[in-house]
């Protein structure tokens, strides 16, 4: 590692640990750089900077990009636009399916408003997407494929609400999968795809 190559980060506190498991550093360079003394004189109390060493051109140019090019975008847009709302950064997709797991229609209008209202309240605000066209594997019936028209139920939600809100979330998916029989109930959470199939009892 060149001592002579080194970047100041401002970070907020418990970042540092994120890089450097991001970076997968040795253990003998993460002991040294989380044994530099901070930066003093620099940024408001919620925040600590950083003189951080990193092994290499390809390493300070991820650091640039990711905690100074990106954060710096981010509250010029908030402040920008008026906004008065924290930043909804997690989206959250419902699959609402327009047949029960037996391949007959069940009422996709009722069960879409459910899901508007439902997230409307947890999360501020949902959209319904227009149907599209879909399908499904069951394999408790031999892998056969479930063809239907499905609307997805979309909301953009800041983290921290995510978790403070799952027993009342898991509650409605649980009862949709019950009510609507399904074989699948599918909720898509910042990018990964939970899928139940056991519900809770009544």
């Amino acid at each position: 590692m060149d001592e002579s190559e080194f970047i100041v980060v401002r970070l907020r506190r418990g970042r540092l640990t994120h890089i450097l498991n991001l970076l997968d550093l040795a253990p003998s360079i993460r002991e040294r750089i989380m044994a530099l003394p901070p930066v003093v004189g620099q940024g408001p109390i919620t925040e600590r900077s950083v003189r951080l060493l990193a092994p290499g051109r390809k390493a300070l140019d991820f650091l640039y990009r990711k905690y100074y090019t990106d954060n710096a975008m981010k509250k010029p847009i908030h402040s920008a636009l008026g906004s008065t709302h924290p930043v909804g950064g997690t989206q959250i997709t419902l699959f609402i399916p327009g047949k029960d797991r037996s391949g007959k229609p069940m009422d996709q209008d009722h069960w879409a408003g459910d899901a508007l209202d439902t997230l409307g309240r947890l999360f501020r605000g949902a959209t319904a997407f227009p149907p599209g066209r879909g399908v499904w594997r069951d394999d408790t019936r031999g892998g056969a494929l479930l063809r239907e028209v499905t609307v997805m139920v979309v909301s953009y939600v800041p983290k921290a609400e995510i978790r403070k809100r799952l027993p009342e979330l898991r509650a409605f998916l649980h009862r949709f999968g019950r009510e609507a029989d399904q074989g699948e109930v599918g909720l898509i959470v910042d990018g990964n795809y939970y899928g139940i199939s056991e519900y809770d009892a009544a």
